[in-house]
């Protein structure tokens, strides 16, 4: 059950940070887009020189790869490369938010068909979400080009949209998760007071022969 906890905790943070990057890519497009690169490239430089020092750090013994240290070197230059050239890879976000978003609708679709179980209002409204994301994706995959301001706005009210459902639906799959744990707990407290009425009960009996 904790562990179910933890993973559903784990993807609501996923969701908020959904919900920031799509309010970020709404309010300033190119500056978000251009600040997420360059923060990429920062990461990808470190992890470059990281396992460079781990690997003139470790002993001959071990068996180094030199397969290890080309990885770190184009760690370190795709690192560079997002930095310099971040202008270029914004021409590009489009493609790749289409990605993101097709692979959100998907997820979308499976939840939708699982509401329908429970509530056939949720699963028209989750069905329909899906589809308009697909299409979205769809359009920025037929003319990415095209005002890639707006698309990457819209793209942003998507990634925003997507992000709140998944915490919606998150958020109250742990509150289900967090009632059976009560539910649990409550049913081992319980069994553990009966046991000990049980006992007390056994023992004032013997009590009461000894007597």
């Amino acid at each position: 059950m904790t562990f179910i906890k933890n993973l559903l905790k784990n993807y609501i943070a996923d969701s908020l940070l959904l919900i920031i990057l799509g309010l970020l890519l709404i309010l300033w497009p190119n500056d978000a887009l251009a600040t997420i690169f360059m923060l990429m490239g920062v990461m990808f430089i470190i992890m470059g020189f990281v396992s460079t020092f781990i690997y003139f750090g470790m002993p001959h013994r071990i068996g180094r790869s030199a397969f290890e240290i080309v990885v770190a070197i184009v760690q370190i230059i795709v690192g560079i490369f997002f930095i310099v050239r971040s202008d270029a890879l914004i021409a590009f976000f489009p493609i790749i938010a289409a990605i993101v978003l097709l692979y959100g609708a998907c997820i979308m679709c499976v939840y939708s068909f699982r509401f329908r179980k429970y509530s056939k209002y949720d699963f028209i409204f989750s069905l329909i979400l899906a589809l308009l994301v697909l299409v979205f994706a769809i359009l920025v995959f037929a003319d990415p080009v095209f005002m890639a301001n707006v698309i990457t706005q819209v793209t942003g009210i998507f990634i925003l949209f997507e992000g709140v459902f998944l915490l919606i639906v998150l958020s109250r799959a742990l509150i289900k998760v967090k009632d059976v744990e009560k539910d649990i707990n409550d049913a081992k407290d319980s069994i553990i007071d009966i046991k000990d009425n049980i006992k007390e009960n056994i023992d004032s009996q013997i009590n009461n022969e000894d007597k």
